[in-house]
C-alpha cells in the first residue's frame, strides 16, 4: 500500500510536468525507501530491536519524499501528505532513539507526550493546508505560516533524537549499545545539518 502511494505520487508529478534527471533520481529513491519493510523482513522475523520501526520509517520518508518531488506545483493531496508524514517521521526517529539499541527509562513515560505533540502538529498542518472553508458561518483561513509547523516538528524531532543518542552514555546505556548507537549518530548528524540548511534557504 505504501509503495503504491509513493509510486502514485511520483506518477502524478510526472503527469503534471515532465521530471528532470534530479527529480527522477529522487523518485527512484522514494520508491526504494518505501520497500524498506521488504529488505528488513528477515530482521523483523528474527525480532531484531527496531527492525519494524526502521521499516516503517523508510515507508514514511519515501512517501514524504515522493510528495516533495515537485514543490512548486500546488496540490492539496501533496501538501496534506507532507503535513502528515513529516511529523510521523520525526516521532518514529525519537521513538527509535529512546528504544534502540536498548530502551531508556524515559521511553515509556515520554510516549504519550510524543503521540500528543505529533497529533497536534499533524492537525495544525492539515488545517493550514486546506483551502478557506466556512465553520459555523465564519470563514476560516489559516495563516500560511502554520504550514511550517510540520517541517519544524520533523526537524525538531530529528534534533531531539540526535541529542538523545548523543547523551545515551549519561542515561546508562551499555558499551555494546553505545557502539551500535554510534552508527545512528553518524547518520543523524548530517541529516540534521541538511534539514537546518534547507529550512534556512527556504525562508
Amino acid at each position: 500500500m505504501a509503495d503504491a502511494a509513493a509510486t502514485g505520487a511520483v506518477g502524478t508529478a510526472a503527469a503534471e510536468r515532465g521530471l528532470d534527471a534530479r527529480a527522477w533520481a529522487l523518485a527512484a529513491l522514494a520508491v526504494l525507501m518505501t520497500l524498506a519493510p521488504l529488505w528488513l523482513r528477515r530482521l523483523a522475523r528474527e525480532e531484531v530491536p527496531g527492525a519494524r520501526r526502521v521499516g516503517t520509517l523508510g515507508v514514511v520518508f519515501g512517501v514524504a519524499l515522493a510528495a516533495a518531488i515537485e514543490p512548486t506545483r500546488l496540490s492539496l493531496l501533496r501538501e496534506l501528505t507532507l503535513q502528515i508524514m513529516l511529523p510521523l517521521a520525526g516521532a518514529l526517529l525519537v521513538d527509535l532513539a529512546l528504544r534502540v539499541p536498548d530502551e531508556l527509562p524515559a521511553a515509556k513515560r515520554s510516549r504519550p507526550l510524543l503521540i500528543l505533540l505529533t497529533g497536534v502538529a499533524i492537525l495544525v498542518g492539515g488545517v493550514a493546508s486546506l483551502p478557506p472553508f466556512h465553520l459555523a458561518g465564519e470563514l476560516i483561513l489559516a495563516p500560511p505560516r502554520l504550514l511550517q509547523v510540520a517541517p519544524l516538528a520533523g526537524l525538531g524531532a530529528l534534533g531531539l533524537s540526535l541529542a538523545v543518542r548523543t547523551l545515551r552514555r549519561r542515561f546508562g546505556s551499555t558499551p555494546e549499545a553505545l557502539a551500535s548507537n554510534a552508527w545512528a549518530v553518524l547518520g543523524l548528524t548530517p541529516a540534521f545539518a541538511a534539514g537546518v540548511a534547507v529550512l534556512a534557504l527556504a525562508e
